[in-house]
């Protein structure tokens, strides 16, 4: 099913409003084993921490200053 965002006219899935509205995995890892930040084209600032475990990802988190989109990304 697809949803009409009335404030921009984007339209996006529930998967992606969902995301959007409860989004997961949101903040830093102490000690993580890597971290990167992204300045993206509209200004939005997205964070990534992971950590690493025998060649694995263990964990993964995110943060942005971003709209909806942005955060559905992140989560």
């Amino acid at each position: 099913m697809i949803v009409e965002q009335e404030e921009s006219g984007d339209t996006f899935s529930e998967i992606v409003v969902d995301h959007a509205t409860n989004s997961r995995n949101v903040g830093s890892i102490q000690d993580a084993d890597a971290h990167s930040s992204v300045l993206g084209p509209c200004g939005e600032n997205m964070e990534v921490w992971l950590k690493v475990r025998d060649d694995r990802i263990k964990q993964i988190t995110f943060w942005t200053d971003g709209c909806g989109a942005t955060i559905a990304c992140g989560s």
